[in-house]
């Protein structure tokens, strides 16, 4: 198995946010969790090719433009035929229950979800739910081998979607928006080694799975509050042998991304000339690079 985060390095505009995409793929599968623009949408087309791969599955963590943007070329190409994410339309009832509010009818929560949730809208006919119907657990089976969903759990995702859809509330949660909170979280396991990938997540929604992690996306680009809460639960459990951080930053002159370097240590896997980072789970480099540029960063603790 491997690990390709795509870096928006090469791209023409550099002053364009590219967003998130990174690829999982395992002999001749591919998952493709998020994909933040069309150029990303080629990269990821040209990369099956090379790799013999004919279709791919999506993954969407959340509805922000930056993660969704290139799965409408992989549709439109035939690339991916459809794409995992929180089908919130599902559960109108159960939404509406959940914002305890007399005032907000059926029909009032049904048309806040389609604007709120309006680039996966667009996807109508390739959406696939990620929870089981009649239980509302996630689905257990891997998603192609050594994949699967592991957050967020379907009361805290509701409870997030309920608060986001809610007028008189503030649009967050913790300190991310609603949208970002309950982003879709998927684990990878190969030759004993593990990845978690968050999206634009708050640690809540993932902390019940941070054990036993060799590398973990650090959420919303590199965030620093939720590097910080990531890291206090390592030093607070006596983890001698924290996960190392994916830094996903491609916002080019947009706000986000790691931009304090006193939280992390410089550290790179072995890079393609795209300047994409590569991690191949039987092998493991140490070489040392500290040098920032856009595009992404494989960073671990003090």
């Amino acid at each position: 198995m491997k690990t390709i985060v795509l870096s928006s390095k090469n791209y023409d505009n550099q002053s364009t946010n590219y967003g998130d995409c990174i690829l999982i793929i395992n002999k001749n599968e591919m998952v493709v969790y998020d994909c933040g623009h069309e150029e990303h949408a080629k990269r990821v087309e040209a990369i099956m090719k090379k790799e013999g791969i004919t279709k791919a599955i999506g993954v969407l963590s959340h509805n922000d433009s930056d993660h969704f943007l290139g799965f409408i070329k992989l549709i439109e190409d035939e690339a991916v035929d459809y794409i995992y994410t929180i089908c919130a339309l599902k559960y109108v009832d159960e939404i509406k229950e959940a914002c305890n509010d007399n005032r907000i009818t059926r029909e009032s929560v049904k048309r806040h979800l389609t604007e709120k949730f309006d680039n996966i809208a667009q996807l109508s006919g390739h959406i696939k739910n990620i929870y089981l119907d009649d239980s509302h657990d996630l689905i257990a089976e891997e998603i192609i081998p050594g994949i699967k969903f592991i957050a967020p759990e379907f009361d805290f995702a509701i409870d997030v979607i309920a608060k986001a859809i809610k007028t008189t509330v503030s649009d967050s949660y913790g300190d991310e928006t609603t949208m970002n909170a309950a982003s879709v979280c998927l684990l990878a396991s190969s030759n004993h080694k593990t990845l978690l990938l968050t999206g634009d997540s708050i640690f809540e929604n993932f902390e019940n799975h941070l054990d036993d992690l060799t590398y973990i996306q650090a959420p919303h680009h590199g965030r620093r509050s939720q590097i910080e809460k990531i890291k206090n639960y390592y030093n607070e459990n006596c983890c001698t042998n924290p996960p190392k951080f994916i830094i996903s930053d491609n916002t080019g002159d947009s706000n986000g991304g790691c931009k304090d370097y006193r939280l992390l240590k410089g550290f790179a896997y072995s890079t393609t000339d795209d300047g994409d980072i590569l991690i191949k789970f039987e092998l493991e480099s140490d070489k040392k690079d500290n040098i920032k540029t856009l595009g992404i960063d494989l960073c671990k603790f003090f």
